[in-house]
């Protein structure tokens, strides 16, 4: 299953499996304070692969979220590791203090003592 989030806040994604998904193993998505910790993520990404779309683990246009202590498996064939993506992407008031047309970028987000295992030379990390 894939784990896809919008719009939250304070969540928490822990020691969770995210095995063969055609898209992101999970893509926590405009929202803020997240926590994405214990995870144990390989073979997603397969039928979605450009640029950093479809990551093992994915934050897109979100802030003050911690991924840390993950297993992040990239295997032969497959898309990309941990990927934080920002868009021109709005929040129609779905977070206090954001009014409806209030821009969400992908700021003060940390990544920290992951561990990440290539088996070939395709895919890749960053924002």
């Amino acid at each position: 299953m894939t784990y896809r989030v919008v719009g939250s806040i304070n969540i928490r994604y822990l020691d969770n499996i995210l095995l063969n998904n055609l898209g992101a193993g999970l893509s926590h998505e405009i929202g803020y304070d997240a926590v994405v910790a214990g995870n144990w993520a390989a073979g997603n990404g397969k039928a979605f692969q450009i640029w950093l779309w479809s990551g093992q683990i994915q934050i897109q246009n979100s802030r003050n979220t911690i991924v840390r202590n993950n297993t992040v498996v990239v295997g032969e064939g497959y898309a990309n590791g941990i990927c934080i993506i920002q868009q021109n992407r709005n929040c129609a008031g779905c977070l206090p203090g954001h009014s409806g047309a209030s821009p969400m970028p992908a700021v003060n987000n940390t990544v920290t003592n992951n561990v990440m295992v290539f088996d070939d030379c395709h895919g890749t990390n960053g924002e």
